[in-house]
């Protein structure tokens, strides 16, 4: 996201040059930089005790496609609490471990995701109204299923 405008007071950005930075959007009012921002999402491999990959449909991102659980992290929310309550809202499921592995740029959106593994036990899913349908993969078959070339199939390569 780039300002244009004050988030704080409204006021036109003026262009100031500020060290190593560069040229940066800058409020006189304020006296500070508005640095321009990525979104920031999670995205997470749910795993169980089996080493099986939780692999979900939503349609409403991918119309006939396995994807993992993703989701944006809310304002004042740690990325680790973020993937971890993706996992609670989406699959009914608790973390019993979660590890950060490794953040992804998407520039085509914008975006900026924080890959994650996280581990749950084996238990019946509780689904949220996102998902379509879920399935418990082997890591060669979620390998297999997942959209190739895609930055869930970067983070599966990066945890095994």
């Amino acid at each position: 996201m780039r300002y244009n405008y004050c988030p704080i007071c409204g006021t036109k950005l003026t262009i100031k040059n500020i060290a190593d930075e560069g040229n940066v959007p800058y409020c006189k009012i304020c006296e500070r930089p508005h640095f321009p921002s990525s979104k920031l999402c999670v995205l997470v491999a749910v795993m169980n005790e089996d080493d099986e990959i939780a692999l979900t449909k939503q349609k409403h991102i991918v119309e006939d496609a396995w994807i993992l659980i993703s989701g944006f992290i809310k304002e004042g929310e740690e990325v680790e609490t973020a993937a971890i309550r993706e996992v609670r809202e989406e699959i009914g499921l608790e973390v019993t471990k979660c590890n950060y592995i490794k953040s992804y740029y998407i520039e085509q959106v914008d975006m900026l995701m924080l890959g994650f593994e996280a581990y749950v036990n084996k238990e019946p899913f509780r689904l949220s109204k996102e998902i379509d349908e879920i399935e418990w993969f082997s890591y060669e078959d979620a390998r297999a299923n997942i959209m190739s070339e895609s930055v869930a199939e970067q983070l599966l390569i990066n945890i095994k």
